[in-house]
């Protein structure tokens, strides 16, 4: 099962859990429980996009580059 069809699941079982006839103490319990997983999950989500987004077609990751700037040497003699 995927992460994201995982979300989706525990968002159906939080929605379904009132509706159930379970003692509050374990709904209570698993209301935490599936709070936490889904902020992991989002966690790990947010983090994969991120990734997916600055990395480029040949496997390398995108960012800044920074060039030295270098004066031509016809230049500096024109410049003393």
């Amino acid at each position: 099962m995927s992460r994201e069809s995982l979300v989706f699941v525990i968002g159906i079982v939080l929605f379904l859990i009132p509706f159930l006839g379970v003692p509050q103490d374990v709904k209570d319990i698993v209301i935490v429980g599936m709070g936490i997983i889904v902020i992991v999950l989002g966690i790990v989500l947010r983090r994969a996009a991120f990734l997916r987004s600055i990395e480029n077609g040949n496997g390398e990751k995108e960012g800044e580059m920074f060039t030295e700037s270098k004066i031509p040497e016809e230049t500096k003699e024109t410049r003393i």
